[in-house]
């Protein structure tokens, strides 16, 4: 598989959905791609990677339920 970071939402979509990948998963790839190539891009003013690793917890225990 592709980086997570890389999928579409839609690609992204069918594989958590399919149980392939988990939103937390997915998050943490974002996160270090972000974390990688921001230094160079400086396209965030800030990150909330305790913010999006919960909302991502959650979000995979809805899926599952």
């Amino acid at each position: 598989m592709t980086s997570p970071a890389r999928l579409t939402v839609a690609e992204a979509s069918r594989l958590i959905s399919g149980g392939e990948l988990s939103p937390v998963e997915l998050t943490r790839d974002v996160l270090e791609r972000i974390e990688a190539l921001d230094p160079q891009l400086e396209a965030y003013v800030s990150v909330f990677n305790d913010e999006a690793l919960a909302a991502a917890s959650r979000a995979e225990v809805e899926i599952a339920a």
